[in-house]
């Protein structure tokens, strides 16, 4: 009979044995093989370990990470980084497929996109980490995805491959602790990315983009993404929603999934505007049809170039019947191709412009307006009035002969 130490020596001994490798190797198939990978290098090379610190949120709190200096070649790209995912989609859709981080090709049109984005600040940055190098550290995983920093590594990597400069091969950075989620992954990225001036900001759209992946993709609460982000839940609804609006006028301009788009165009400001204009307009319209109209006849006038003000004076259509008569029947005259966008966006000018004239009640500023619209006419439209405007024209001089007698 064996004694209690000698059973517990052969217990370790058979832990040691048969048990510990198989939970080490369930263990290292949980990790992946880039895990494995950068976890190696850091353990072989402690010179990578500065000694320096650097605290960032995790979590709710402030945790310290260590700066480790590290080969961009074991760190990859975060594809899911907010402040280029407008670009993403964008090149995705023109691919018709999506970006993979595991080829070559992929890895070369990402750092494209992250190097062309705002070339001045770009030159800049490139500039200064050519002549101080990195001062500021950027995060990674466990699994070396770069949440801060993307843009800082696809410049060092583009240095290294002009000039061949070793030390353009290195990327300071803290690691996350082992376990960090999606959830973690973006929170650790809005507070630091949407907390500092001297990054490249947010795109409107990016911003839009982000605040839906952490609610589609992230698990997370519209409330808790509110709080992250120190907005009140009815704006970040609203944002939402408009994005919903963007989406809706890509589709209908032939440039789905186009979000950069948008940002090149600056027309961020018409959406807000139509946004707005589309409030409280279920009580405005006899039905879903002519709300679809007038929602439309902004993204003709949005595709035309009218300035975001004009836009904004779009809400008229819907205050008075005549005046939404009158800027429906142009939207189905372009609809129909009897007129070009050109005269579309003009005559909607014209018509939004009596409506204003009109709204001030002074007699002399109607007829000035009056003038104005039969002047552009007979200039626009030298041919013989057909049916339609010869009645018109009836019923003005019938006006004006009125008038004439009230005097």
């Amino acid at each position: 009979m064996i004694s209690f130490e000698e059973f517990d020596n052969l217990v370790v001994l058979e832990y040691n044995k048969h048990f510990k490798p198989l939970l080490l190797s369930i263990k290292m198939s949980l990790e992946s093989d880039k895990e494995i990978r950068l976890k190696k290098y850091i353990e072989e090379n402690n010179d990578c370990k500065t000694g320096n610190f650097f605290k960032t949120e995790y979590k709710g709190e402030l945790i310290p990470l260590e700066i480790h200096r590290l080969p961009i070649d074991l760190l990859t790209y975060n594809l899911e980084n907010g402040r280029f995912a407008a670009d993403k989609l964008a090149e995705e859709a023109r691919l018709k497929r999506k970006l993979n981080l595991e080829e070559g090709e992929d890895v070369e049109k990402i750092k494209k996109l992250l190097l062309e984005r705002r070339p001045d600040e770009t030159k800049q940055l490139m500039d200064d980490l050519k002549r101080i190098g990195q001062v500021n550290p950027g995060i990674i995983t466990v699994a070396g995805n770069v949440i801060n920093a993307n843009r800082r590594m696809a410049i060092l990597s583009e240095l290294k491959e002009k000039t061949g400069d070793e030390k353009y091969g290195y990327l300071s950075v803290g690691i996350l602790p082992k376990g960090a989620d999606a959830k973690d992954i973006w929170m650790a990225e809005s507070k630091i990315q949407f907390g500092q001036e001297f990054k490249v900001n947010y795109t409107a759209v990016n911003k839009l983009l982000k605040i839906r992946d952490a609610i589609q993709n992230r698990d997370m609460e519209e409330k808790e993404v509110a709080n992250a982000l120190s907005m009140n839940i009815e704006d970040l609804k609203k944002e939402l929603a408009r994005l919903g609006i963007i989406e809706r006028y890509l589709d209908y301009i032939g440039k789905s999934k186009e979000y950069t788009y948008v940002d090149e165009e600056g027309i961020h400001e018409h959406f807000i505007d139509l946004q707005n204009n589309l409030e409280g307009s279920h009580d405005d319209f006899s039905n879903v049809e002519e709300q679809v109209k007038f929602i439309n006849i902004h993204f003709e006038l949005i595709k035309a170039d009218s300035p975001h003000l004009f836009i904004r004076d779009l809400k008229r259509i819907k205050k008075n019947n005549e005046t939404k008569d009158n800027t429906f029947s142009i939207f189905d005259k372009l609809k129909n191709k009897e007129i070009n966008l050109k005269d579309f966006k003009s005559e909607i000018e014209d018509i939004i412009n009596f409506d204003k004239e009109r709204s001030k009640g002074e007699p002399k500023r109607l007829l000035q307006g009056a003038y104005r619209l039969l002047s552009e006419f007979n200039k626009r439209y030298n041919q013989k009035l057909c049916f339609p405007e010869e009645k018109i024209f009836n019923y003005i001089e019938e006006i004006v002969k009125q008038i004439k007698e009230k005097s």
